[in-house]
C-alpha cells in the first residue's frame, strides 16, 4: 500500500482581501449569489454559499463585507462557536475553521481534516466546544480538540444528512432523505433510527427550550415532538413548497423559511402558522436558513440572489437588508467608462408584470433608479449619452433624449414580447418580436413612426444587429438567421449549416466582415466574409449562451446560463471560460468599453463589471500586463516581474512551491518556443517545444500539482498544466527580488508577443523546535522536533518509546509522497536519535513520521538552500 499523509493547511487573509481583478459585484449589495447559510453571535456574522461565498458583518448586519476563504467549493453551512470562531463546512469534504483577529484586521483560515469526500451539509455546536458535522451517505463526524482531529461516527443509516442539532455534548438528532431522523444520547457513541410519520426528505431539525424539538421538510412540512420523538404532532403542511430550515424561539413562538420566498411564523406553540409578511415582493425567491441573533430580538433570513432579511422581533414585518435592485435585468450598456443604463423587470402573470431602469454616472459604483414601470424590460440600446431606446412585453417603446432623465412612450405597430432593439444613429433603428412569427419594425426618424417589414423565416426573433443603415442581421428560433443588405426592405433567410435548431440569442458584428452568433447547448458561430459562410465553433460549455460582444476583430465575450463567462482572445475561433464566481446565476448581457472594462448583468438584480478583462489574478499573484513584447524568429524575449512580500511572510513563513501564469502570448506556432524562469541564480524551463503546433497560450496556469504536463498538451493552450521542469527548484529560496520570464523562438517564420504574465509564491508557516516532553499515561512514544530546523543539510530526530516493537521511521514529501525510510527493525524500550541528510533533496517541506507497534506520530521539518 502506498503511504501517504494528510496536511493541515493555515492561511492568513485579510479582511480586505478581495481582489480587484476578475469579475467583482456592483448589485445588489453586498453580492448577488445565494446564501446557504448564517449565523450570528452578539453582532458578528457571517453568511456562506456556493463557489466559496462567504460575507461577514461585525456591526449586527448594518454593514457586510465579502471575504476570500481561499476555496471555490460550494460552502453549506456555517455555525459560529463564539464572536470571533467559526466552522463552515461544503462540498468535497470541506471543514474550514475561521478565527477572527480584531486587533490586526485579520482572519486565520484553517482548512481541517476531514478524510472524507463526501458533501458536508450541515454543522452544529454548542458552548462546551463538541460540534457535529453531517454530511451525505450517512456521515457524521465529531471533535473534542476544535477540529484538530475529526471522528467519524458509526451511523445505522446510509442516507443524505441535511440537519442536525444538539443539545450540550451528549444528545444529538440529524435528519435526512425519506423521513428518515436518527438520535443520540451517548455523543454519537451510537446512533439510532427515529421514526417519523413522513416519506418526505428532511431538511431541517431544531432543538428549542425544554427539548421541544421542530422538523421541516418537503410538501410545506413542519412536525414537532415534545417527548423526544416518541409521538410527532404534524403542525403544518402545504403541497407546491419545501420548508428548508426551522428555529425555536423561546417556548412559544418558531419560524419557517422555504420555497416560493416562504416565510411562517408561530406564536401559540405550533397551532397557527402564519406568513409575517416581506417589505417588498422577491418573486417566488427561495429562502434557505434563518436564524436568531443571540442578545437582540432580531431573526435573520437568507436565500437565492444573495437576499437578506431581518425583523425586529416577534410579529413583525421581515424588511431586506440588501442595497440595489433584485429585479431581474436583461440587459445593460455602457457607452463610455462612467455612463451606463440596465434594464429589466419581472413577469408576474399574464398582462401584468414589472420593470426598471437603472442610471450610472460613476462606473456602476452606484445605480440610481429612472423609471419604474408596470411593463417587463427587455432590451435597451443607447446610441449616445442622450438619446436611447427601450422595449419590453405588450409591444413597449420608449425613448429618452436626454439620458434617461425623461422617458416617452413610442406607439408600436406589433404587439407582443419585443426582444432586441439596436439603432446605428439617432434616426434609424429595428425592432424584432418574439411573438407572431417574429415580427420586424423599423424606423427612420427616431421613433417618430414605426413600420412593419418582412421576416422570411417566420420564426421568433431574439436579436437584431445593423452595421450600418444598411446591413443588419437577426436571429432567432430553429437556427434562423436572416439578413438584409437594404435596411430591411427585404431580408434574405441564411443556412448557416448548424449542427442542431439553435435559438441563436443574439448576433454582433464589428464590421462588415466579422461577426458572431451565440444561443442555446452553447452555440457559438462566427464568419470573416459578412456572413456568407459561417463556422461553428467548439465553445466547450452546452449551457445556454445569451449574449456575445466584441470590441475589435479579436477580443469578445460570451455570457449565459449558470454565471457562464467565455472570453476568447483570436477572434472568436477559441474560448476560455472565466472565473466569474457568480453561480448559479442566469446572466443575460455583457458590454464593454475597451478590452478591460465591461459589465454584465444577469437574474436577481446582477451587475458585475471587471477592470481588467475578467481575468481573476489570484490574490498574492504579482502580474505584469499589457507588455506586449515581440517574440521574433531567432531571439529572446525578456521580461522582469519584482516580488516584494511582506517581513512577517519572510521571517514566520517558507517559501514551499510556485504557480507561473501565462496571458496571454500570442504566437502563431507555439512548438517553436523555449520558456524559462529564473530568480536567484535558478533556472528552470518551464516550456520546451510542446508537441502541438498550434497557436498561442491563452490563459495558462503551470504547477507541479497539475496532472497534465504541458509538452503533451493542445494548442491553444488554456488552463492548469505540469511545467517541462518541476517548480519545486525555487522552495525555500527567499521570494524578493527580480524573477525572469525568457522566451526563445527557435524557430523561423512564426512571430509573436508577450502580452501578460504573473507569479505566485506559495508559502507555509515555519515551526520552531518543540520542547522535549516526557510522554503522559497514555502516550507510548514520543517523536521530537528535529533539530536545527529549518535546514540546509543534516539534521537531527529523536524520540523517547515506552514501548519495544517493529520501528518504523519514513520521510514523506510535501504531497505525501514516501522519500526514504530511515528504520525498519525492532526497538526496545528507550531513547533514540539519528541524523537524516537531507542535502540532495530540493528546498521545501517535509514529513517524518516514526511507528512503533500500534502508536504512530508525525512531525515537519523545513529543508532551505
Amino acid at each position: 500500500m502506498k503511504n501517504s499523509l494528510s496536511i493541515l493547511f493555515a492561511l492568513l487573509f485579510s479582511l480586505s482581501l478581495q481582489s480587484q481583478t476578475g469579475w467583482m459585484w456592483q448589485n445588489p449589495h453586498p453580492q448577488g449569489n445565494p446564501l446557504y447559510g448564517i449565523s450570528f453571535l452578539m453582532n458578528h456574522g457571517w453568511a456562506v454559499g456556493p463557489h466559496g461565498t462567504a460575507i461577514h458583518t461585525i456591526d449586527g448586519g448594518q454593514t457586510w463585507q465579502r471575504i476570500d476563504l481561499g476555496t471555490n467549493e460550494n460552502l453549506n453551512a456555517v455555525y459560529m462557536h463564539d464572536d470571533l470562531m467559526a466552522w463552515i463546512v461544503g462540498d468535497n469534504g470541506l471543514i474550514l475553521f475561521v478565527m477572527e483577529h480584531v486587533s490586526t484586521n485579520t482572519f486565520e483560515v484553517t482548512k481541517q481534516i476531514s478524510n472524507t469526500t463526501v458533501d458536508l451539509r450541515t454543522v452544529t455546536s454548542d458552548i462546551n466546544n463538541c460540534p457535529w458535522v453531517g454530511g451525505d451517505d450517512g456521515t457524521v463526524l465529531r471533535t473534542n480538540d476544535f477540529g484538530e482531529t475529526w471522528e467519524e461516527q458509526y451511523t445505522p443509516l446510509n442516507i443524505d444528512i441535511y440537519g442536525f442539532h444538539n443539545i450540550e455534548c451528549t444528545e444529538a438528532w440529524a435528519t435526512g432523505t425519506e423521513g428518515y431522523m436518527m438520535y443520540t444520547y451517548n455523543s454519537g457513541v451510537s446512533w439510532s433510527y427515529l421514526p417519523t410519520p413522513v416519506s418526505y426528505l428532511l431538511f431541517s431539525v431544531h432543538v428549542g427550550t425544554f427539548e421541544n424539538i421542530r422538523v421541516t421538510g418537503q410538501q410545506g412540512l413542519i412536525m414537532h415532538t415534545d417527548d423526544k420523538g416518541v409521538t410527532w404532532n404534524i403542525e403544518h403542511e402545504e403541497p407546491g413548497y419545501n420548508l428548508y430550515d426551522v428555529i425555536n424561539i423561546g417556548l412559544n413562538s418558531a419560524y419557517a423559511v422555504g420555497t416560493n420566498e416562504k416565510i411562517l411564523e408561530t406564536i401559540d406553540y405550533g397551532e397557527t402558522w402564519i406568513e409575517p409578511g416581506i417589505d417588498i415582493q422577491l418573486f417566488n425567491t427561495p429562502l434557505y436558513d434563518v436564524e436568531d441573533q443571540w442578545a437582540y430580538d432580531h431573526v435573520w433570513v437568507v436565500g437565492h440572489h444573495g437576499v437578506i432579511l431581518k425583523n425586529s422581533g416577534i410579529q413583525t414585518e421581515f424588511e431586506v437588508q440588501n442595497e440595489g435592485t433584485l429585479y431581474a435585468l436583461s440587459s445593460v450598456e455602457f457607452i463610455d467608462e462612467n455612463n451606463g443604463w440596465a434594464i429589466g423587470g419581472e413577469y408576474i402573470s399574464s398582462g401584468n408584470s414589472v420593470g426598471i431602469i437603472l442610471h450610472t454616472t460613476d462606473g456602476g459604483e452606484t445605480w440610481e433608479e429612472q423609471l419604474n414601470t408596470s411593463v417587463q424590460l427587455s432590451a435597451l440600446d443607447m446610441v449616445n449619452e442622450n438619446e436611447g431606446w427601450v422595449v419590453g412585453r405588450d409591444g413597449f417603446i420608449k425613448h429618452t433624449s436626454n439620458g434617461g432623465d425623461n422617458w416617452q412612450t413610442q406607439e408600436s405597430p406589433i404587439g407582443g414580447l419585443l426582444t432586441s432593439v439596436h439603432f446605428t444613429d439617432e434616426n434609424n433603428g429595428w425592432i424584432v418580436s418574439r411573438d407572431y412569427w417574429g415580427e420586424v419594425i423599423h424606423t427612420t426618424n427616431g421613433g417618430d413612426s414605426w413600420t412593419p417589414q418582412t421576416n422570411p423565416s417566420a420564426n421568433p426573433l431574439h436579436d437584431v444587429f445593423f452595421i450600418n443603415q444598411d446591413v443588419g442581421w437577426a436571429v432567432g428560433l430553429d437556427s434562423s438567421v436572416i439578413r438584409s443588405l437594404n435596411g430591411g426592405d427585404t431580408w434574405e433567410w441564411f443556412n448557416v449549416n448548424a449542427s442542431q435548431g439553435y435559438r441563436f440569442a443574439s448576433v454582433y458584428f464589428v464590421d462588415e466582415l466579422h461577426g458572431w452568433m451565440a444561443g442555446i447547448l452553447g452555440s457559438i458561430m462566427r464568419t470573416t466574409d459578412g456572413g456568407d459562410t459561417w463556422q461553428e465553433i467548439d465553445s466547450g460549455t452546452d449551457l445556454s449562451l445569451n449574449d456575445i460582444y466584441f470590441i475589435d476583430q479579436y477580443n469578445g465575450w460570451a455570457v449565459g446560463d449558470q454565471g457562464t463567462i467565455l472570453h476568447s482572445v483570436d477572434g472568436g475561433k477559441t474560448w476560455f471560460k472565466q472565473q466569474s464566481k457568480v453561480y448559479p446565476n442566469f446572466l443575460t448581457s455583457v458590454s464593454f468599453v475597451n478590452g478591460k472594462k465591461g459589465w454584465i448583468s444577469g437574474e436577481g438584480g446582477t451587475i458585475i463589471n471587471t477592470v481588467n478583462g475578467g481575468f481573476v489574478h489570484e490574490y498574492g499573484t504579482f502580474w505584469l500586463e499589457g507588455i506586449d513584447l515581440p517574440i521574433t524568429d531567432g531571439d529572446t524575449t525578456v521580461s522582469t516581474i519584482l516580488v516584494d512580500v511582506s517581513d512577517n511572510l519572510k521571517q514566520n513563513y517558507i517559501l514551499t512551491g510556485i504557480e507561473l501564469f501565462i496571458d496571454t502570448i500570442f504566437h502563431s506556432r507555439v512548438s517553436d518556443l523555449e520558456i524559462y524562469l529564473s530568480h536567484n541564480d535558478i533556472t528552470d524551463t518551464l516550456v520546451f517545444h510542446v508537441n502541438s503546433q498550434g497557436e498561442n497560450f491563452l490563459w495558462t496556469k503551470l504547477l507541479d500539482e497539475s496532472s497534465t504536463v504541458i509538452t503533451d498538451g493542445i494548442a491553444p493552450f488554456s488552463g492548469n498544466y505540469n511545467p517541462f521542469s518541476s517548480l519545486s527548484v525555487f522552495n525555500g529560496i527567499d521570494p524578493n527580488g527580480d524573477w525572469t520570464l525568457r522566451i526563445y523562438d527557435s524557430e523561423g517564420g512564426n512571430e509573436g508577443i508577450l502580452h501578460a504574465w504573473g507569479v505566485k509564491p506559495l508559502f507555509e508557516e515555519i515551526t520552531s523546535v518543540d520542547e522535549y516532553i516526557k510522554p503522559g499515561i497514555d502516550q507510548k512514544i514520543q517523536l521530537l522536533q528535529n533539530a536545527p530546523n529549518p535546514f540546509t543539510d543534516k539534521t537531527k530526530i529523536s524520540w523517547y518509546n515506552e514501548v519495544s516493537g517493529q520501528a518504523l521511521l519514513k520521510v514523506f514529501n510535501i504531497n505525501g509522497q514516501e522519500i526514504a525510510t530511515l528504520i525498519n527493525r525492532f526497538i526496545s524500550i528507550g531513547e533514540y536519535s539519528l541524523d537524516f541528510d537531507g542535502s540532495d533533496l530540493s528546498p521545501g517541506i517535509y514529513y517524518y513520521q516514526l511507528t512503533v507497534g500500534p502508536y504512530s506520530q508525525t512531525k515537519k521539518m523545513i529543508i532551505q538552500k
